[in-house]
């Protein structure tokens, strides 16, 4: 299985294999590789007809992951229909599964054969990689070695690869819709002309990893969109020795939920915790510093999320481009409004009037 089902010293060593995937240099390639593609990809969204942000930008990622995580150029559309198959499959269909009955007709099934799918991809990829490197994740992966000297086997890398696929696209989605979600409203479209302000005094059209780290108050609105609708609302942990948390003895191998979600929105911690307020994150504020774990949309400890840097970056980004480009609005008669599961994600898909700048 991947690393986020590992522990202790395999754990260890699986996320040492996957630390050379996010180091700066891996990520400043990253970043060359999708400025390009947002570019392209959002080209036509002023002219479209029914324009759903959630459905827009899950295609947006996934022409992301293909080319970032795999090399694969974006006119290759069989191989992006193939992608996008394959993860309708895993997330609209087995993840909403009722009943685990791994027959046709049932959305288990369906679950199972869209994994099976996406393995396959990534097989053909590494063995593809492997023969012809270029700077993509799977081609960084795929010539790494263990200690004694010898790649890393590929039915290692795929499960590995798969999680890492899923988590960075599913919990982006969700991440810059929810945010949508919010500029978009008209009463916070003061948030998305201050953020568009940033983004067209930019001089150059392709801002470089540092540049990223200096928008800082493209950050600020991610995270209030964390905070508000964490993409991972519940994290499971198991307790390794007997513990006493609050007035509570906890006996060891018990399995404890974190309700990330609950934390995030407590008024001990937030003021005012359901207005979305991305100054709260500013250093004047700093109240997502009022407690370590106030604020955990990317988990923590020895499990905190290895992509997180990768996942702000993926998110500035898509802010920085589109909004550089277009206008949202919530078209007539929307109300807003998000569901939690399977994935967080606003109702309808979030229909916006999109208007070219």
């Amino acid at each position: 299985g991947s690393f986020i089902m590992q522990d202790f010293s395999e754990h260890k060593m699986s996320r040492r294999i996957f630390q050379a995937a996010f180091k700066n240099s891996a990520l400043k390639g990253y970043v060359d590789i999708m400025n390009p593609a947002i570019e392209e990809h959002i080209a036509d969204w002023g002219t479209m007809k029914d324009f759903r942000y959630g459905n827009e930008v899950k295609s947006l990622l996934i022409d992301i992951g293909a080319r970032v995580f795999f090399g694969i150029d974006g006119s290759d559309k069989h191989f992006l229909t193939r992608l996008e198959n394959a993860f309708y499959k895993i997330n609209d269909k087995g993840l909403m599964a009722a009943v685990n009955v791994n027959l046709p007709g049932f959305k288990y099934y369906s679950g199972m054969q869209g994994k099976r799918e996406i393995e396959q991809i990534i097989k053909e990829v590494i063995r593809e990689r492997r023969a012809n490197p270029g700077n993509d994740l799977t081609s960084i992966l795929a010539q790494e070695v263990d200690d004694d000297g010898k790649l890393w086997p590929e039915d290692v890398l795929v499960p590995h690869l798969s999680m890492l696929l899923f988590a960075a696209h599913d919990t982006t989605v969700g991440a810059t819709s929810s945010l949508m979600l919010y500029l978009a409203n008209p009463k916070y479209h003061h948030l998305q002309e201050r953020l568009r302000e940033i983004a067209t005094s930019f001089e150059s059209d392709y801002p470089t990893l540092d540049d990223l780290g200096n928008f800082e108050e493209y950050e600020w609105n991610v995270f209030e969109a964390l905070r508000m609708h964490p993409s991972a609302g519940l994290f499971a942990r198991r307790t390794i020795r007997d513990v006493t948390i609050g007035e509570r003895e906890i006996p060891a191998n018990t399995i404890l939920f974190i309700m990330v979600g609950w934390a995030q929105r407590n008024p001990e911690f937030w003021s005012n915790p359901d207005d979305f307020d991305p100054d709260r994150f500013s250093p004047l504020r700093r109240e997502h510093k009022a407690h370590p774990f106030a604020f955990a949309p990317f988990g923590g400890g020895a499990h905190k999320c290895i992509g997180m840097h990768f996942a702000l970056m993926n998110a500035k980004l898509i802010i920085h481009h589109t909004l550089r480009k277009y206008k949202f609005d919530f078209v007539s008669g929307y109300k807003g409004g998000a569901r939690v599961l399977p994935l967080p994600m606003p109702h309808e898909q979030l229909p916006l009037t999109v208007t070219p700048l």
